[in-house]
């Protein structure tokens, strides 16, 4: 994971010039600026050596840490959030059917406990993402020489007395 979201970070650079419009016919057009940066790795093999020369082979379980947080966080919702509701909706389907004064004693459908599986997936998804938004964050910043220590929603700051780095 932490190879391939650093070698994804680094596809959009390219030292290839580029134009606004390589079919137009007229030479009067403006041309688009041509690209300065180029690309940081070659490959993923290349990721893990610079990553392993700048930081040693710790700096590739930047991230872990709050990986395993997120992904316990994820399934405590994913397994409790399913369970729970499901026993609630079960009681609540339960009293219906006693109100209607209906002997059926249906349990949930498929459909049903679909439904359900699903929106506490979503729900755990949304609620765990900002714990998958810091561990990607980590992951990027290994090989810095600048460690970003601050953050807040402007501006990232350093220990150093540099400029602020900031990331897209």
């Amino acid at each position: 994971e932490f190879a391939r979201t650093r070698l994804a970070m680094d596809m959009g650079k390219d030292n290839a010039p580029t134009s606004s419009s390589s079919n137009n016919k007229h030479k009067t057009s403006v041309q688009a600026p041509k690209t300065t940066t180029t690309r940081q790795y070659r490959g993923m093999t290349d990721v893990v050596v610079q990553i392993c020369k700048t930081d040693g082979p710790l700096g590739l379980y930047r991230g872990y840490g709050i990986a395993l947080v997120g992904g316990i966080f994820y399934r405590v919702l994913y397994l409790g959030g399913y369970d729970a509701v499901k026993t609630e909706y079960g009681h609540y389907k339960h009293q219906e059917q006693q109100i209607n004064n209906s002997n059926n004693n249906n349990p949930t459908t498929f459909l049903e406990r679909f439904a359900l599986a699903q929106a506490i997936a979503l729900t755990a998804g949304t609620l765990s993402y900002p714990f998958d938004t810091v561990r990607r964050r980590m992951m990027m910043q290994a090989g810095l020489l600048i460690p970003v220590k601050k953050t807040t929603a402007s501006t990232t700051t350093s220990t150093t007395a540099q400029p602020p780095v900031h990331y897209r």
